[in-house]
């Protein structure tokens, strides 16, 4: 019987070439950027000072318009990787992001099955990954990621870390910061 996480892996498109690079961290996370078949690595600092976007969320009402502007920035790019300690958002951000693509596609927390996959009105499909269990990266392999990311579909990926040899550009990558009264975004997007 199959496993629900891989309901719709047999009507995704193979990589001909998956990456032959790979990418071991560490004690800090760094942030690669793709430029064919190398990373360019750009630091955490340089990060946080150069995002993108800049994000306070100080209410749930606030995280749906913030998501449907982020949405709207960024619609065409389908790979979202989604940094941040546990309880800092990922999840309910996803929602957000989900409920403005299409009112039909209701996630939950892909924690315990690793992926999740929906489908919204109008073949909308969205893929939700949490990558928080997944310690050795060829078990990225065993659950599908490569086709997930080729697939064409949104895949937005909590606890990305792991997951860096894989993704490549362009994807949108928003590190989740938590405050004492809210939460902020930082995006930035790794275009090549």
């Amino acid at each position: 019987q199959p496993n629900a996480q891989f309901l719709h892996r047999s009507s995704l498109k193979k990589r001909q070439n998956p990456p032959t690079h790979r990418a071991y961290l560490s004690i800090f996370p760094f942030f690669f950027r793709a430029n064919r078949d190398f990373f360019c690595i750009m630091g955490l600092m340089e990060f946080l000072k150069n995002p993108e976007f800049k994000i306070e969320i100080k209410n749930i009402s606030a995280l749906d318009i913030e998501a449907k502007k982020v949405l709207k920035q960024y619609k065409s790019i389908k790979t979202w990787a989604l940094e941040g300690p546990l309880g800092s958002g990922k999840t309910t951000f996803v929602k957000a992001i989900c409920k403005a693509i299409d009112e039909n596609l209701h996630p939950h927390s892909p924690t315990f099955p690793i992926v999740n996959t929906y489908q919204g009105g109008h073949g909308t499909v969205v893929h939700h990954m949490d990558l928080y269990r997944i310690k050795n990266p060829a078990s990225l392999k065993e659950i599908g990621l490569i086709d997930y990311l080729s697939s064409g579909n949104y895949c937005f990926i909590e606890w990305p870390s792991i997951g860096i040899p894989y993704l490549l550009p362009p994807f949108l990558w928003i590190k989740f910061i938590e405050m004492p009264q809210s939460r902020t975004l930082l995006g930035h997007l790794i275009a090549q």
